[in-house]
């Protein structure tokens, strides 16, 4: 294994920075961990392997033979090599966070075509791609397991055996109890996203269901399933989130998940030297806390990853979008599962090819900027916090 190219560092005394910026994606290591890493690669003493799992999942770590460039090539806007749809099998909720984009959109019913439409459009596109990203999401989706299965069953019926398939959920953690933990796995979840910050901010429903229950599904499936516990980082300081981590690293399971540190607000360019040294300050206290594995993931500002050709988001009544701010605004969308994608609603999202710049390529930044004057500023703002 070999450093990436995309890899940028920052070494202090306590923590080392890496931020991968093929793949937005920041991690702090310790300094112990760091050196480690940096002497097993010499050959020299052997790194905890669960770290280096890590941060090959996350771009910092490749094989040796791996070509970043063609990579960052198929990565590129005009490749439709994989198909990425974020599906909203429902609009409901068991909570009612305050923060949350869906409730601050128009309401949203859920059509009872759902399925029958979104398999129709599987069956007219799938075949298009060589592989397929499923990340359900909602609302909770995990109230609407017999949609997602009965999608997930007729998507697998048509893909072909050798295609690549891959699916996450996006959950408040409530329902994933043993038994739906079970039915996740077997429709093909590999991976499961819990929204800690649900517990925590407006919700009368969540003393309900109680933090022990809580705490009990994370220590269940982060044994069964990739476990990424993402907190806003600004509620770092929470004692709720600091108990959490505390009761997880005392259980065995402070190595078993991973932090996700996010933000509400995302990041604007004119304080985007603020909100770095934000995210990196939380994430240096989450390594303080002794959670083995943390990272953030920065989108480019031109646009989030959804607006890439082969991404979609279809909300719970079959319209389809590349941003999910504008779920429930049908005159946002860029199509129906029963008409299609309408290319000029759809060709406002098309971005600039910037592999045309080829002076540009071997820059370690250049796909979080890609030639674009706002990214630059964007991209080169963090350079200055991390170089």
């Amino acid at each position: 294994m070999v450093f990436s190219r995309f890899n940028i560092f920052e070494d202090s005394q306590e923590y080392s920075v890496v931020f991968n910026t093929f793949n937005k994606v920041v991690t702090v290591l310790s300094d112990q961990d760091s050196q480690k890493l940096r002497l097993d690669l010499k050959s020299k003493v052997a790194a905890d392997d669960g770290l280096k799992k890590f941060l090959i999942e996350k771009g910092v770590l490749i094989s040796k033979d791996e070509d970043e460039l063609q990579k960052l090539m198929q990565k590129n806007h005009n490749n439709k090599d994989i198909l990425n749809l974020y599906l909203v099998p429902t609009s409901k909720c068991n909570l009612n966070c305050r923060y949350c984009f869906m409730k601050s959109s128009p309401c949203c019913s859920d059509s009872e075509d759902l399925v029958s439409d979104t398999v129709e459009f599987l069956k007219n596109n799938v075949h298009k791609y060589n592989g397929i990203n499923v990340v359900w999401f909602g609302g909770e989706p995990l109230l609407a397991m017999d949609k997602m299965e009965e999608i997930t069953s007729a998507l697998k019926n048509e893909i072909e055996q050798e295609i690549f398939y891959s699916s996450t959920v996006i959950t408040n953690g409530v329902l994933l109890d043993e038994a739906n933990i079970l039915r996740l796995k077997e429709i093909g979840v590999k991976r499961v996203q819990i929204v800690v910050d649900c517990m925590l901010l407006g919700n009368d429903e969540y003393s309900s269901f109680g933090y022990q229950r809580f705490f009990s599904n994370i220590k269940n499936v982060c044994e069964k399933m990739e476990t990424i516990l993402r907190v806003d980082y600004e509620n770092i300081e929470r004692q709720e989130v600091k108990s959490l981590f505390a009761d997880l690293i005392k259980s065995g399971c402070g190595d078993k998940v991973q932090i996700y540190l996010s933000s509400r607000n995302g990041a604007e360019l004119s304080r985007a030297r603020e909100y770095f040294d934000n995210i990196i300050h939380a994430l240096k206290k989450v390594a303080a806390m002794g959670m083995k594995y943390a990272y953030s993931v920065y989108n480019p500002s031109l646009a989030c990853a959804v607006v890439y050709d082969g991404h979609y988001i279809v909300d719970s009544t079959g319209n389809i979008y590349k941003c999910a701010l504008q779920i429930g605004k049908p005159q946002e969308s860029v199509g129906t599962l029963k008409e299609g994608i309408e290319e000029d609603r759809l060709s406002k999202w098309q971005l600039m090819n910037a592999f045309t710049e080829t002076s540009c390529m071997s820059c370690s930044i250049y796909d979080t900027c890609k030639n674009n004057k706002d990214a630059k500023r964007w991209g080169l703002g963090l350079v200055n916090i991390l170089v």
